[in-house]
């Protein structure tokens, strides 16, 4: 199809598995590269975002939300 949409607002939520106390989130100021990106249907999207600095190195669980704006 040709649907789309954009991510406004993005956020993500990274979780240390080896700590799970140790959690960052990331805010839209943050994510400048993903906020409002124009996502089409059938196509595939990625996007480098650094390793947190605080956070400990390893395996890390991560939630990303946005605002769907069509």
């Amino acid at each position: 199809g040709t649907s789309h949409t954009l991510l406004d607002n993005p956020s993500l939520i990274i979780t240390s598995v080896v700590d799970p106390n140790q959690t960052i989130t990331l805010t839209a100021q943050q994510l400048e590269i993903i906020d409002h990106a124009n996502i089409l249907a059938q196509t595939n999207r990625n996007f480098v975002i650094p390793f947190p600095e605080n956070l400990p190195k390893g395996e890390v669980n991560v939630t990303f939300n946005y605002e769907e704006t069509l």
